[in-house]
């Protein structure tokens, strides 16, 4: 590897997948955002008879096309997985190597092929981030896995990044505990003693993931990481999930003889998702009501007791409504307390300490949140504080690069002044990319994952699972570029209509326009399966039928592409000003750096220049992330601030864009900030009624309307929400 090269860390997470991104001069990695300003990327793979969708694609397919979808694929590292474990529809076989494979409408594909697939998406987007070239692979890659994964496991995950064209000697793969006390050691630098003496007492970290409860033990200091001990156990804050909507399918049951929610199929699905959204709106009331009623949409309610009945009528027999109270979320919750507990217990007594003996206990991943968690861990480890240093969705994947970076054969600093000398912001500025940051030369002192040689998939499979995946790429590549030119012809004459009216053509004019665009829509309703070249003739002769029938679209045609090919200018004169322009490298100028990108992003909002907007304000932040020294409270808060205001404005930004997700989850990121920011339960519920979720759509905006003291601009969203509930029952 060059010393020059960015390593990457993945956290294939059970949900969600993260990645970062860094360099060996950088103080810290950077988390690498996906095509929609996203840092996680959904563990998605999906596929329906034309091609395959990945991550935020295939998102959708999991609720729409459940048996499409292939997700929750992490939990092939639990003992015993199941097709069900695996996936909400497909059926688990063996591939002639024995492989588990899943059945798809393109085919059967192993394991490490779903795997790669997901692994390449998320490695594209940290090539764009860093300005790569596409065909150019990452210096070096470390997965992060649960502790105890099979050999099967750890070599599927290899071999997926080897499907993809990574060399295996660039290839790590570590357990999560290693990858957060790496991060923890990173985050806390400054203010972890120098030396790791026997006075340095341990910390406990605490992982509560979607689908695992990780607890590591390890004592940490500048120099040296030692790893006492690491226990995990298979259930994550996803079972919750589960217990709740199985309670609402039993409920539902008693009512009624027929089955309902089916494991594969679309009302379970979306099921599963309200379950799942109704147990974070707990984590704020004390009681809530589920409404299943917009799921009846899309049952199979014909025949039920023997008789046929209208789902109108039904809805009237039934009760499709849950009350939930947060004493109901602590019945449901106790498996998990019971995985944590277990898993805290196994890890003291294999480092032979008590809690007592703990310095801090630091929290991690999305299940901590949940309030009887949180209660549990208090009383378990007899805190009143529960410490929170580390970015709880980021550590995992930022750990994973640092200790892709140790791969990284750079020469250890000689002496005690050098290594000071490199800890500095000044001369930090001056470091050259071949030189190592020096606050990443230390000891580690930890069982490594070795993989068995025994379990490794032999060079030949490897060979043809690379074969299968240029035959889909290439395949996919021909897709889209049909779409494209599909969507390039109609983009261009849907768009006469309006030119003509905005032109003021003449009347005979605009009926020829519009009998011209009839015309093409009846014609692209035969071009099914049209190749590319039909489509771009067919573009090119019609732009010359207008531009010389019709001289005023001509015009207006063009003034529209200068104003855009200006637009682009300035926007390439920018991104060259931004790579010219050095990186913040402390922490004062990390925040002005962040508030000018802020400003940036302003001033292009109310341009309504809403896309470029967003840009600037996912700059600043990127910016914001790379801050470290979080003790300093003014920083902190300055931090904490702007990233308010910057996840405010994308959301904003993106109702205006119609990106309703996007808008949703950057107000739930900005109430992790700010728990009582009415801007943010405004927004979320404006987005949240656009997306039909009309029950948590309610809880946010009355609680917006509480914070915000009566703003009659909620009221009005109130209004709107009534009516389309009552529209939908209609």
């Amino acid at each position: 590897m060059s010393f020059s090269s960015r390593v990457i860390g993945i956290d294939f997470g059970n949900d969600k997948t993260r990645v970062s991104l860094m360099s060996p001069e950088q103080r810290m990695p950077d988390i690498v955002r996906n095509d929609f300003s996203l840092e996680s990327t959904p563990s998605v793979v999906a596929f329906d008879d034309e091609r395959r969708y990945v991550g935020e694609e295939g998102l959708s397919k999991v609720t729409s096309r459940p048996k499409w979808a292939a997700n929750f694929l992490r939990k092939l590292f639990s003992p015993g997985a199941t097709s069900e474990s695996l996936s909400l529809g497909y059926k688990m076989t063996s591939t002639d190597t024995q492989l588990p494979s899943v059945d798809t409408p393109k085919g059967k594909f192993s394991i490490p092929q779903l795997l790669s697939m997901l692994f390449n998406t998320v490695i594209n987007y940290a090539r764009k981030m860093d300005d790569a070239k596409k065909e150019e692979l990452p210096g070096s890659v470390t997965v992060a896995v649960p502790k105890g994964a099979s050999d099967e496991a750890i070599q599927m995950v290899i071999s997926a990044l080897r499907i993809i064209g990574l060399d295996e000697a660039n290839i790590n793969v570590a357990t999560e505990g290693q990858a957060a006390a790496q991060c923890y050691r990173g985050v806390r630098h400054e203010v972890l003693p120098k030396e790791l003496t026997e006075e340095v007492k341990p910390i406990a970290i605490v992982d509560v993931g979607s689908a695992f409860a990780t607890v590591t033990i390890a004592r940490i200091s500048r120099s040296e990481v030692s790893i006492l001990s690491e226990s995990c156990i298979a259930t994550g804050s996803s079972s919750l999930d589960y217990l709740i909507m199985n309670n609402i399918i039993d409920s539902i049951k008693s009512q009624s003889d027929k089955e309902l929610f089916v494991p594969g199929t679309k009302p379970y699905a979306r099921l599963l998702k309200e379950s799942c959204k109704a147990k974070e709106v707990m984590s704020t009331m004390n009681n809530h009501t589920l409404h299943a009623e917009a799921l009846t949409e899309t049952l199979d309610l014909s025949t039920m007791n023997n008789h046929t009945l209208h789902a109108e009528a039904l809805t009237e027999t039934l009760d499709l409504s849950h009350k939930m109270t947060i004493d109901d979320i602590k019945k449901h919750a106790q498996p998990l307390i019971n995985a944590v507990e277990q898993a805290i217990d196994e890890a003291l007594k294999s480092a032979n300490i008590t809690a007592a003996d703990l310095s801090e206990v630091e929290v991690i991943g999305g299940g901590w949140r949940t309030t009887c968690v949180q209660r549990f861990l208090k009383d378990k480890f007899s805190t009143d504080t529960l410490a929170v240093h580390l970015d709880p969705s980021q550590t995992v994947a930022q750990g994973c690069a640092l200790i892709a970076l140790r791969l990284d054969p750079l020469p250890e600093p000689e002496t005690e002044t050098e290594t000071k000398k490199e800890e500095t912001p000044e001369a930090e500025n001056e470091t050259p990319a071949s030189v190592r940051n020096g606050v990443h030369y230390f000891k580690l002192n930890c069982d490594p994952l070795v993989p068995n040689p025994d379990k490794k998939i032999p060079d030949d499979e490897l060979e043809r699972m690379r074969g299968v995946e240029q035959e889909l790429s290439l395949a996919e590549e021909k897709y889209n570029q049909r779409m494209t030119a599909r969507n390039n012809l109609e983009t261009y004459y849907l768009q006469l209509c309006n030119i003509a009216y905005s032109a003021k053509m003449s009347e005979t004019q605009t009926e020829e326009i519009e009998a011209l665009v009839r015309e093409m829509d009846n014609w692209m309703l035969e071009q099914d399966d049209s190749e590319i070249t039909v489509f771009t003739d067919k573009l090119v002769e019609l732009k010359e039928k207008v531009t010389t029938k019709y001289p005023a679209i001509n015009e207006y045609l063009k003034k529209q592409e200068e104003e855009e090919a200006a637009k682009e200018k300035q926007r390439q004169e920018q991104m060259k000003l931004a790579k010219e322009t050095r990186e913040p490298k402390t922490d004062p100028q990390r925040i002005k750096a962040a508030q000018e990108r802020k400003d940036q992003g302003i001033v292009l909002f109310k341009a309504e220049n809403y896309i470029d907007a967003v840009t600037r304000f996912v700059q600043a932040l990127t910016h914001l992330k790379d801050i470290y020294d979080l003790e300093n409270a003014d920083i902190k808060e300055k931090r904490n601030t702007l990233a308010l205001s910057c996840h405010l404005n994308i959301a904003s930004s993106s109702l205006k864009l119609k990106k309703w997700s996007h808008c949703e989850k950057n107000c739930t990121q900005a109430i992790d900030y700010d728990p009582k920011s009415a801007k943010a339960y405004f927004r979320r519920g404006q987005a949240r009624r656009q997306l039909n979720e009309f029950e948590t759509s309610r809880a946010d905006l009355t609680l917006a309307l509480e914070l915000s003291g009566g703003d009659s601009a909620i009221k009005k969203e109130l209004d709107l929400l009534q009516k389309s509930e009552t529209a939908q029952l209609k």
